[in-house]
């Protein structure tokens, strides 16, 4: 909006300079005027847009970043799905890699991810984490991937940040794909948490009310003179802080 209105400024100045005619100003200003009402649609309804370009591409020969999962299933050992990956998904895949290195079990080794981030695609491959390109608002993206024998599926990403789905939707599909695995969604409200739970999820997660609980903690501490457990605490994270190398920051 503000580049418009710069060049609709620029065009004014023109015009009373006489560099362009009245026409070529009237025709900004239309343009200007077709663009601001077009953006706010375009906007608002931007992954049915996408979808539907999506379609007519392939149609006409492009093709989306390819990956084998189309050909062959995941290996059956991988038991823990990430559908989408956004900040909760990060972190947790950053205490995944630090917690259970030393264990005998890798938990990254029983990891997949499933995401459109091309970006992020290629730095979980680089890491060693075993990623699937896919939209997860596409039933055929979740149907496709080779989820069927997965003992836990996890949606860090909040209806908020969904786009063309929702946690909901989710349950939903991944009952009828999965109906074995532990279903774990994350929810904003209570109110949508207990949708969820009718749904069907296994576990919702409300990142605000962890939170909560963690800070009463702390509060309890210092009002019980505890101070040296406090701060004992306080360290410890600030040093984890310093350690953490996360994909989204």
């Amino acid at each position: 909006a503000q580049v418009s209105e710069f060049s609709l400024v620029i065009a004014s100045l023109g015009l009373t300079l006489g560099h362009i005619t009245d026409f070529t100003m009237s025709v900004i200003i239309f343009a200007f005027v077709i663009t601001s009402i077009a953006s706010t649609y375009m906007i608002n309804y931007s992954d049915s847009i996408q979808k539907s370009m999506g379609v007519i591409l392939r149609k006409i020969g492009f093709k989306e970043i390819e990956t084998d999962v189309h050909e062959k299933e995941i290996d059956a050992d991988k038991e823990i799905a990430l559908l989408g990956f956004h900040r909760i998904a990060s972190s947790l895949l950053n205490d995944i890699m630090h917690t259970h290195n030393t264990s005998k079990i890798k938990l990254t080794d029983k990891l997949v991810v499933v995401d459109f981030n091309p970006e992020i695609h290629e730095t979980l491959q680089m890491m060693g984490i075993k990623v699937v390109y896919g939209d997860i608002s596409h039933m055929d993206t979740l149907h496709h991937a080779g989820l069927h024998n997965v003992k836990v599926l996890i949606s860090t990403i909040p209806d908020t940040i969904l786009v063309g789905t929702d946690n909901l939707k989710i349950i939903s599909h991944m009952k009828d794909i999965c109906p074995h695995a532990l279903i774990i969604v994350t929810a904003e409200s209570v109110e949508r948490a207990m949708m969820m739970y009718a749904e069907g999820a296994d576990y919702v997660f409300l990142p605000r009310i962890l939170a909560s609980d963690k800070l009463l903690d702390m509060i309890d501490l210092v009002l019980n003179n505890k101070q040296g457990e406090f701060n004992k605490i306080k360290n410890r994270e600030f040093e984890e802080l310093k350690t953490r190398i996360e994909i989204i920051g």
